[in-house]
């Protein structure tokens, strides 16, 4: 490589990293900027403070902080009483996590006479807070101070607040389809027949990442967001293997014959898969507590925004790896012979490319981004079945179809485009009918776009 070249070459690395740090500046941004303590946890505790005060005092909440490294226990400072009766106090609430369940608990409170005994406990915890009317008497006794309100990036309305809600939450599943639309796009791009196996290798890179989270977290010591590089790459190094394995002995072989044979591996393939991780791991749903999984305060107002810092990480390593893929790929050596395949593999094989290689290649490639939607799936909401790949198989056939196929750019639009589909209308209508909508959004966009969202031939990336 002369030096002409290596400067376009490092050209076009800068011009790269400068997203990816963009996209990190913005994540510590939010992270720093957003009040970092649990809702739930300081609502609990604050509502605790009527149930420890005269009845006619006036509380004037003055502050509230987490107390520990992983802020397990949260203290309220306030005032009690009127005028010169008025006397500053704090409380301290602890909690504790179930870490089959996930869920919390108040399971004490510390004030400055020291810790509240057993039986004032059980009674302030069953009576008090268990009381909805008890406690809401209890509320509106109580006023919050300027200084005791959490530190925000926005103040919005209800409605921009609710908005803002339903776009944080599509943006998890928006990256696991994106991601698994690249991958299925990558492979039916270049055997040009609709391969649904694609969820199955997602559904592995799943229980890869969960056994490597329960490796990194099982000692409770490791920082959770360490989980994430390493539940990561652990999935795309298994699942990539995986993929290259197919693609030698399964895809390959068959793709550049007659269409049927292939598509009836691909079924049994699918199945094959199911089945060695039934046997494997047995046949119930295993779940995992999301790591870093307590929410951080985004916007204030009446409608409240919150999303978990594991979530917003996922996010940015998920849209990283789709503009890597979508971007750098097509400028290097192996994105330039895969352009040529998809477009004719009889013309490529005439300059000297080797069109089983490349599939061979891609599939190692595929099943990464398949494996790194698997960890997605894991970190983001915690469940993994040996079942779950069979509807994230359509899905991202779904995606591949509904971008245009071979487009990768259109496959990562329409993998967004499923995710907040999917997303608004599981906020709006429930869960119920979600795929039956996401099913028929191809139905209704491919008689308007034969070719996809973004067409094909030339302005496929």
């Amino acid at each position: 490589m002369n030096g002409a070249s290596r400067l376009v070459s490092l050209g076009r690395r800068r011009r790269m990293i400068a997203p990816a740090l963009l996209l990190l500046l913005l994540v510590a941004t939010v992270l720093s900027g957003c009040a970092r303590i649990d809702p739930w946890m300081r609502d609990t505790c604050v509502a605790a403070l009527p149930g420890l005060e005269p009845a006619d005092a006036p509380i004037v909440v003055t502050g509230v902080e987490t107390v520990g490294d992983r802020g397990e226990a949260i203290r309220v400072a306030y005032r009690s009483g009127a005028g010169k009766a008025a006397h500053d106090h704090e409380i301290a609430c602890a909690f504790a996590e179930d870490p089959a369940t996930g869920t919390r608990d108040l399971v004490g409170i510390r004030t400055e006479q020291g810790i509240l005994p057993v039986g004032r406990f059980f009674v302030l915890k069953r009576y008090w807070l268990g009381d909805d009317a008890r406690r809401a008497a209890g509320l509106a006794r109580l006023t919050v101070a300027d200084t005791a309100r959490p530190r925000v990036l926005l103040d919005l309305d209800a409605t921009a607040g609710l908005r803002l809600q339903q776009a944080l939450d599509a943006l998890a599943p928006a990256a696991l389809y994106a991601l698994l639309g690249l991958a299925a796009t990558l492979v039916i791009g270049l055997v040009g027949r609709l391969l649904v196996f694609f969820g199955d290798l997602s559904m592995l890179g799943a229980f890869a990442a969960l056994t490597a989270a329960v490796a990194v977290l099982g000692g409770g010591g490791a920082d959770p967001l360490i989980a994430v590089p390493v539940t990561l790459v652990a999935a795309a190094a298994v699942v990539g293997l995986w993929g290259g394995a197919i693609g030698r002995t399964v895809v390959a072989p068959l793709a550049f014959r007659s269409p049927t044979p292939i598509l009836v591996a691909a079924v049994g393939l699918s199945v094959a898969l199911q089945e060695f991780v039934a046997r494997a791991r047995g046949v119930d749903d295993l779940w995992l507590a999301p790591p870093a999984g307590r929410p951080i305060l985004v916007a204030d107002g009446p409608f409240e925004v919150f999303v978990t810092p594991m979530r917003l990480v996922l996010v940015v390593a998920a849209f990283t790896a789709v503009v890597a893929v979508v971007k750098v790929l097509p400028r290097t050596r192996f994105g330039r012979e895969w352009r040529a395949v998809a477009d004719d593999a009889a013309t490529a094989r005439l300059f000297g490319i080797d069109p089983e290689r490349v599939l061979r290649r891609t599939c190692v490639l595929a099943g990464a981004l398949a494996g790194v939607a698997g960890a997605v799936q894991v970190l983001a909401w915690g469940g993994t079945s040996f079942h779950m790949g069979t509807a994230l198989g359509v899905k991202a056939v779904i995606a591949a179809v509904l971008g245009g196929l071979g487009s990768l750019p259109g496959a990562a639009l329409a993998g967004v485009l499923i995710g907040f589909v999917e997303a608004g209308w599981t906020a709006v209508w429930g869960a119920d009918w979600r795929d039956v909508v996401v099913f028929g959004l191809l139905v209704a966009v491919l008689p308007w776009r034969r070719d996809g969202l973004l067409g094909s031939g030339g302005d496929r990336a």
